[in-house]
């Protein structure tokens, strides 16, 4: 999928999978062991205790990403919001990798999650800037999101859109299909609930400088 920025491909049999290089020398279990302890840790990070100033002077004022909605299936909806972004490839999750997801109510969802999209045969990015997150978005790329909503319970979501002049986000989740929500209030519950993960196709990686 062509984005605003050149792709880079990794050669031969190695992928990247959220900043950890990963190649065919290792086996399936030890690979997703690892890459799941990788997205554990991550996912378990203390929010920072204030927002950062958001650097949108790179970004186009508005973009949207065509994803699926899937109405949670679990308090949680990592399992739906996992489904619509391998949907938007053309991927599905398995039915034990969904029922794995939809029965995990620990603090291991984020590896999980990764797993699955490794599975899928796509990549998974961290992102730690909030920028990178809308960067994604403009370059056609859904970003999952957990986020902690206001009565503290966790959520995982699909930014699937955004529009710098009208403050607005849209999200996949509880409220609905691409349901607009206040820039700064996801962006605060971004922060709170600390993870997020762009999928892309195949080994691509996000564009120079757009990932963390």
């Amino acid at each position: 999928m062509a984005g605003r920025g050149a792709k880079q491909h990794v050669r031969g049999n190695q992928r990247l999978f959220a900043g950890v290089a990963m190649t065919s020398a290792m086996s399936p279990s030890r690979t997703a062991i690892a890459f799941g302890l990788v997205l554990a840790i991550a996912g378990c990070a203390a929010p920072p205790a204030s927002l950062p100033p958001l650097d949108t002077e790179a970004l186009p004022g508005r973009a949207s990403v065509a994803v699926p909605y899937y109405p949670p299936s679990t308090p949680t909806g990592a399992a739906t919001a996992t489904a619509a972004a391998l949907d938007r490839y053309g991927q599905s999750l398995s039915d034990a990798r969904l029922a794995l997801i939809e029965t995990d109510v620990t603090r291991e969802l984020p590896g999980a999650i990764a797993e699955a999209v490794w599975e899928a045969g796509l990549s998974g990015w961290l992102l730690a800037a909030p920028e990178s997150l809308l960067a994604q978005v403009a370059d056609g790329h859904p970003v999952i999101v957990r986020l902690r909503r206001p009565d503290d319970a966790i959520h995982y979501g699909v930014l699937t859109g955004y529009d710098l002049a009208a403050g607005l986000v849209n999200l996949h989740g509880l409220d609905g299909a691409a349901a607009p929500m206040p820039l700064d209030a996801f962006l605060a519950a971004w922060h709170s609930g600390g993870w997020s993960l762009a999928v892309l196709p195949g080994a691509a990686r996000p564009a120079t400088g757009r990932w963390d």
